[in-house]
C-alpha cells in the first residue's frame, strides 16, 4: 500500500520560500557588480594560493611505475 506524499506541505514550503527571498534579475545592474565584485574576490584568493609544484620528469616517471605497481596483483 502506497502512502500518501502531504503534497500541501511541500507546496506551502515553497511559497514560503518564495515570500522570504527576494528576486532579483541577473541583468539587474546591482547583481551584475555584485557578481564581479565576487568574482573578482575569488581570482584574489586564487592567485594568493601556492602554485603547485612541479616535479622533474624522472620523478613524475617513478611515480607512474610505483602506480603501475601498486595497480598490478
Amino acid at each position: 500500500m502506497m502512502r500518501e506524499l502531504p503534497v500541501t506541505f511541500l507546496i506551502e514550503d515553497v511559497q514560503d520560500y518564495w515570500n522570504r527571498v527576494e528576486y532579483r534579475s541577473p541583468h539587474d545592474p546591482e547583481s551584475i557588480a555584485e557578481r564581479e565584485q565576487r568574482r573578482a574576490e575569488a581570482r584574489a584568493r586564487l592567485a594568493a594560493m601556492p602554485k603547485p609544484k612541479k616535479y622533474s620528469k624522472r620523478l613524475e616517471d617513478r611515480f607512474a611505475q610505483k602506480r603501475k605497481a601498486a595497480m598490478s596483483p
